[in-house]
């Protein structure tokens, strides 16, 4: 009898959260046994909410016809080959215009070549250089 009083009660609650404003649902109650352990576990069951349809994407609107081209452009990497004169420590150098090589990213170099083959990077926007070896190593102009 009280265990029936104990399961009303309970239902009642459930319900009543549904009509006072909480999410729509129900309250799912298991009540089971395992060896002499009564296990009863009280579970919120939501409804599945389907989404409304998406509104169809506006097609972009093209550029300006006056827009800045420079600004949009991005400064193509050039090939070159730098002649290596003083290194320091494997990771600094200078080339043949005298320009300080700074290693940013990669191994250091253990035996300092003669010269070496790679891109010279522009960043756009800014006139900082960069120039990134065939072996994968990045050094940035110090000036």
């Amino acid at each position: 009898m009280m265990r029936t009083a104990a399961w009303a009660v309970v239902a009642l609650l459930g319900m009543a959260g549904t009509v006072w404003g909480q999410a729509p649902g129900g309250l799912a109650i298991r009540d089971f046994r395992m060896g002499r352990m009564r296990i009863t576990t009280l579970d919120l069951v939501l409804p599945i909410v389907t989404p409304k349809p998406a509104e169809p994407a506006k097609p972009a609107e093209p550029p300006p016809a006056g827009a800045d081209k420079e600004k949009t452009e991005k400064p193509a990497p050039e090939w070159v080959v730098l002649a290596c004169g003083e290194w320091s420590s494997g990771r600094c150098f200078r080339d043949a215009d005298r320009r300080r090589w700074w290693l940013v990213q990669g191994p250091s170099v253990t035996e300092a070549p003669a010269q070496a083959k790679g891109w010279l990077l522009k960043t756009n926007g800014s006139d900082r250089l960069f120039f990134l070896t065939d072996q994968g190593r990045l050094y940035m102009h110090l000036p």
